[in-house]
């Protein structure tokens, strides 16, 4: 991912890469909040790109792990305006700076978690998902 008016560069030796990458998992199994650990690797992965294609994408899926392992509702970016989470991505690689995307995330996490538990019930109470099982 590159932003225009960007000076972030990734690291692109690929050992220096794959030391911040086994850094970034290291801190974040030590993480122990599981919101906390979905932002970080919310953040961390597109910041590193450890991958060639589909960081954004990788990490907007990985994040979810920590939250589904402690049984709380995954993250969804419906509620998450793709300018607000694209500025919050570049305050964060340009200044360091995690301020803007976690109140976003903590924005979208509040509308859309209660969503997720209704639709848990409605299943759960037969709903036409329920069905399926």
């Amino acid at each position: 991912m590159r932003f225009s008016d960007s000076r972030y560069l990734p690291p692109d030796n690929p050992h220096l890469l794959k030391d911040a990458f086994d850094s970034f998992c290291d801190k974040a199994n030590a993480i122990t909040d599981p919101y906390e650990q979905a932002f970080f690797t919310m953040t961390f992965v597109p910041y590193l790109q450890p991958f060639q294609d589909g960081n954004k994408r990788t990490s907007r899926l990985a994040m979810n792990i920590p939250l589904l392992q402690n049984h709380l509702a995954p993250f969804s970016f419906a509620d998450l305006r793709k300018r607000d989470y694209m500025f919050g991505l570049l305050a964060f690689y340009e200044r360091g700076q995690h301020t803007f995307l976690a109140e976003a995330f903590v924005a979208a996490y509040r509308k859309t978690a209660p969503r997720y538990a209704a639709l848990l019930d409605y299943i759960q109470q037969g709903g036409v998902l329920g069905t399926l099982t």
